[in-house]
């Protein structure tokens, strides 16, 4: 007796929308480099996942196949929270040896590239690390950061200031949302919600403790660019062009080959670089053709990049 796909404009077999949802797509993009694979295999996961769902919505209601995936995608996510728990005791554990005599964020970064590589999903897992770090160790930086020289981002114009602002405001206010949520619907929704806001303060402080903590530095070939929790590139010097101090409140529009790096304060520094320069960012690799940055001490740090590139001072300029 032939089954139903096998008729001439019957429906397909639930089981070729399996292979093709959950096989096949993350297969293709797991070989597309198969040399990344540790950096490639998290958003190989997420595709599954991404494909269980379009599946379980187009099947048929009671489809005997996808009521059995079901059940076993809660085995699968017990296996994956297990993996993850597993690498993230190992980082931990790494983190925890270096606190006293170690740059926590430094030893946190190198593990995270020995387990996910230097791809997308390492530098957004570096990312997350480096939240953690912030966010919760008291002394995250008992060495210092790579560079011989070290500037200050934290009070040019008020930047840490007015973000330590914000991460009180909010902190005050959760609580109160959170009741007037219970109030307002239920239980479920006032924690879901809470639980949300509360990673989002946790951001908060741990993007003001990296901007009073992490320096942009510079030694004999690179500029290390740390803004933040977010920015950790390295440009090569011999990429600089020239350098320049920045006329107080003058706006600094945005550009598409223009990285703008002032936090909550004002930039005061530009950096011209050759055409083209690419910077990578956690999200990619982005051309560049110059970077304002606000600086603690812009004219020190004008006087080290020029020495560096043995050029003289470029002055004051007051347009973009």
């Amino acid at each position: 007796m032939k089954g139903p796909w096998l008729v001439p404009g019957g429906p397909l077999p639930s089981w070729t929308m399996a292979v093709d949802l959950l096989l096949v797509l993350p297969l293709a993009w797991l070989l597309l480099k198969p040399r990344d694979w540790r950096a490639r295999w998290p958003v190989s996961l997420g595709l599954a996942g991404a494909g269980f769902l379009l599946g379980r919505w187009l099947a048929p209601n009671g489809d005997p196949l996808w009521a059995l995936l079901g059940d076993v995608r809660w085995l699968l996510l017990g296996l994956v929270v297990m993996a993850e728990l597993w690498l993230l005791s190992g980082l931990i554990r790494q983190v925890w040896r270096a606190r006293q005599e170690g740059n926590a964020e430094v030893v946190a970064a190198q593990e995270v590239h020995r387990v996910f590589g230097e791809g997308i999903t390492g530098r957004l897992m570096q990312l997350e690390s480096r939240l953690w770090v912030y966010a919760l160790m008291r002394r995250p930086a008992a060495a210092p950061f790579p560079g011989d020289q070290h500037f200050g981002v934290h009070r040019q114009h008020g930047n840490a200031s007015n973000q330590i602002g914000f991460v009180i405001v909010m902190g005050a206010e959760l609580p109160i949302m959170h009741v007037l949520l219970h109030l307002a619907f239920d239980a479920t929704v006032a924690w879901v919600v809470t639980a949300i806001s509360a990673y989002g303060w946790l951001y908060l402080w741990a993007e003001y403790r990296a901007t009073r903590l992490r320096p942009v530095s510079l030694d004999a070939q690179l500029l290390h660019l740390r803004y933040g929790l977010l920015i950790d590139a390295t440009v090569p010097l011999k990429a600089v062009q020239g350098v320049e101090l920045l006329a107080p409140r003058v706006p600094i529009p945005r550009a598409t080959r223009r990285l703008r790096l002032e936090g909550m304060g004002r930039a005061n520094v530009r950096l011209r670089l050759q055409a083209g320069t690419s910077v990578r960012l956690p999200w990619g690799e982005r051309d560049t053709d110059e970077i304002v940055l606000g600086v603690d001490e812009p004219e020190r740090f004008m006087r080290a990049v020029s020495g560096a590139l043995n050029t003289p001072d470029a002055g004051i300029q007051g347009s973009v």
